[in-house]
Parts: C-alpha cells; structure tokens; sequence
C-alpha cells in the first residue's frame, strides 16, 4: 500500500514534466518526418533538436520560476524564427508548446504577471508571423485567438 501511495504521488508530482520531455521529443520526430516538405521546415536536424529543447526544456523550471520559465520558452521559440522561419508555425507541436506556455502564464497567481505573459506570447505570434517565409496574416489571427483562448 505505501509503495502504491509513493508511485500515485510521484505521478502526480512528475507527470506535467514527463509530458513536457514526450512533447520535446515528438516535436523533433516530427521535424525529422516532414523536413523538406512543400511550406515545411528545411533547415538541419540539429536546429530542430535545439528548437525543441528550448520551446519546452524551460518548462521543466516553472516550478522555481513561475513567469521566467514559460518567458524563456516563448523568447527560444521567437530566436528560432530567425534562423529558420517555419519551424515554429509548421509543426503542431510547437504549437502544442506554445500553448502550454500560454496555460502556464493564465495559471499564475499575479494577474499583472499573467496579462504580460500572454501580451508577450501573442507578440512572438506576430514575430514568428513576420520572420515566415511565406507570412499568413489570418492563420496568425486564428493561432492567436486560440491561444488568448487558451489562456482565459
């Protein structure tokens, strides 16, 4: 009974980090199935597997640090679209990333911090927009009502 009670706690303590590594990892296994595609990511396998770590890895910190953790994240995804425009608006998971980071701004206490945090989520959109190669303004518009969405 003690060990199932350890086990039921850990899960509960450890399962968000666990699916935050399994979303890194697929997001990466993605990158590497539809590279070269038509409108899709081109650059090296290497930048995916940075990209990832640095979309959701920061995640793992956002007990120590509730607002720089997803901040981090949400910056790391805005420099990637600068060396390479579509990987962060062509794979679903990073835009399963970016709305956890979203989740996790609305989650804080400090609606102060909250409101910025999502202000500089739905800046990075804009970012990430403007940094595609080929820039779709109303997908954009759409990304960004779901994540504002997302957020409430």
């Amino acid at each position: 009974m003690r060990l199932v009670h350890r086990l039921e706690s850990l899960a509960r303590r450890y399962l968000f980090d666990a699916v935050i590594v399994g979303l890194a990892g697929l997001a990466v296994v993605e990158f590497v199935l539809t590279r070269g595609r038509e409108d899709g990511p081109s650059g090296p396998i290497p930048l995916a597997v940075l990209a990832a770590a640095g979309l959701f890895l920061p995640l793992l910190a956002r007990r120590r640090f509730p607002f720089g953790a997803p901040a981090l994240a949400i910056g790391a995804a805005g420099a990637v679209s600068f060396v390479e425009g579509q990987i962060v608006p062509y794979l679903g998971f990073t835009f399963i990333g970016v709305l956890v980071v979203s989740f996790l701004f609305a989650y804080l206490n400090e609606w102060r911090q909250a409101v910025a945090g999502m202000l500089l989520v739905l800046g990075v959109v804009a970012l990430v927009t403007r940094n595609s190669p080929e820039p779709d303004y109303a997908d954009s518009a759409f990304v960004a009502v779901l994540l504002a969405l997302g957020w409430l």
